[in-house]
């Protein structure tokens, strides 16, 4: 269902131009970012994902792998999930960033 690595380097938000510019030198295209920090869906699940990306991406794509490819490469945490799982994501996609508890509690 999914592929976790937790990266060797440190990620921020501000990395987000090199992953971008390696996926539009591949792909002559922009990444698909369907999340860049904390969204709605991130709130109802009650994580906390303020630095990290979400990439509207099947892992199992060509797309998908070589992106995978990238950020193991690159030392970059990701999850990469293959379909929905319920109560902890809508559907397959490439999560950028460390994984987050279960404890956000937004006021």
């Amino acid at each position: 269902m999914l592929i976790r690595d937790v990266g060797t380097s440190p990620w921020a938000l501000s990395d987000f131009s090199k992953v971008d510019g390696f996926f539009r030198k591949q792909f002559g295209k922009p990444l698909t970012v369907s999340a860049f920090g904390q969204s709605a869906p991130h709130n109802r699940l009650g994580f906390d994902y303020r630095a990290a990306i979400d990439v509207a991406v099947h892992p199992d794509s060509n797309e998908g792998q070589t992106l995978i490819e990238y950020l193991r490469n690159q030392g970059i945490p990701f999850i990469a999930i293959r379909c929905a799982i319920p109560g902890s994501a809508t559907g397959a996609h490439i999560h950028i960033g460390l994984p987050s508890k279960r404890s956000l509690v937004l006021q």
